[in-house]
């Protein structure tokens, strides 16, 4: 063959094959997105009730993620919240975005309750078998507002009260929580992303927000991401487990002293009511035992919360802010029968004894009158 013909023909099949190379790439990639896309079509579940699961929708209204019977909107502060004015069988969301029909004419004091979903009731049957409807209830001088939001950490809580909790100007706010902040980081971590660091007192919302714009500017590999001239790596992968948890434990805590400072300073009461979960409960019925086996499987869940209990309150105590051990009180100790549907939430049983113990810490602290 001729060389200027063969050099021709070499130049034809340098340019198939890198042709052929980025045909492939581009197919790897739209069949990972495609992938993303279909996953993200999914509802998220909370508690396997199709009453309770979860979209993700823009401020505008539009969904960009998931399929569920409640929406949850983006918000610049907290990463998302519930939209207002939603329904379903179960769920009434009112036109300030909380649970249940707060009415902003009432001239009672009022109670704010913050935390994730189980302030929020997952999987009740309806409104009135919340921790927020049945304290009402007990206290009817006062209106109680469920400002719970299904997977709220710490840090989350704490923007959401800044932000819209302080435009009502509740005379208490009771954060019930502990829960997220420990088992979102056991996931994060176990997980073992490498393209960020640990966000502490946020949940994975963000993260998956993250990873779903790197796919859409089509970068290829977790791991392979560059910034600038020098690949990123998580810092935090160098540290023990327990290095890792404990910095959970001190979020959880620094969180909690900001928003007793930020009530304290608008003149309101905060407490900290430091929720129960299924390894903390003494007295477990057949049913129970089933979730405790689920819940000692992760993370070493039994050992860490425990801890996370005794380092919070123990801090708390030295920062003078109030809180409530709800695994520390006679009345949970005593309990019998069950009360969690699975390891964390809990059945209406348990919400209305959540609410027997905080308004018996209410009344005798004297920070409400009979």
């Amino acid at each position: 063959m001729e060389p200027h013909k063969q050099k021709l023909f070499l130049n034809i099949a340098t340019l198939l094959l890198v042709s052929l190379l980025c045909i492939g790439i581009i197919a790897i990639t739209y069949h990972y997105y495609r992938q993303q896309q279909t996953k993200n079509s999914q509802p998220i579940y909370i508690t396997n009730d199709p009453e309770y699961s979860y979209e993700t929708v823009s401020r505008q209204g539009i969904r960009i993620a998931n399929n569920g019977s409640l929406q949850l909107m983006l918000d610049p502060y907290t990463n998302y919240i519930l939209r207002s004015n939603q329904k379903t069988n179960k769920v009434t969301i009112d036109s300030h975005g909380f649970r249940g029909s707060f009415d902003d004419k009432d001239p009672r004091p009022r109670i704010a309750i913050t935390g994730g979903s189980v302030a929020f009731g997952e999987g009740l049957n309806n409104d009135n078998e919340t921790l927020a409807a049945v304290l009402e209830r007990k206290n009817p001088k006062y209106q109680v507002i469920n400002a719970g939001v299904t997977g709220f950490v710490s840090g989350q809580e704490l923007a959401y009260q800044v932000n819209y909790l302080s435009d009502y100007h509740p005379k208490i706010v009771m954060s019930f929580s502990g829960w997220n902040d420990l088992t979102d980081i056991c996931a994060k971590r176990y997980a073992k992303f490498e393209i960020r660091t640990y966000t502490y007192g946020v949940n994975e919302f963000f993260d998956h927000l993250e990873n779903q714009l790197i796919v859409l500017q089509n970068i290829q590999g977790i791991n392979n991401y560059t910034i600038g001239a020098g690949q990123y790596r998580n810092p935090e992968a160098s540290l023990s487990d327990d290095e890792v948890i404990e910095k959970a434990y001190v979020t959880y805590v620094n969180n909690a002293v900001k928003m007793d400072a930020f009530a304290k300073g608008n003149g309101a009461t905060f407490i900290l009511v430091i929720q129960p979960e299924i390894t903390t409960k003494k007295i477990k019925t057949e049913e129970e035992k089933t979730h405790f086996e689920t819940a000692k499987k992760n993370c070493d869940f039994q050992k860490r919360y425990k801890k996370l209990i005794q380092y919070t309150t123990e801090k708390l105590d030295e920062q003078h802010v109030r809180y409530i051990d709800i695994t520390n009180t006679p009345q949970y100790a005593a309990e019998n029968e069950t009360i969690f549907v699975d390891t964390v939430h809990l059945n209406a049983k348990g919400h209305a004894l959540m609410a027997e113990i905080i308004k018996d810490y209410l009344h005798k602290n004297k920070i409400i009158n009979e």
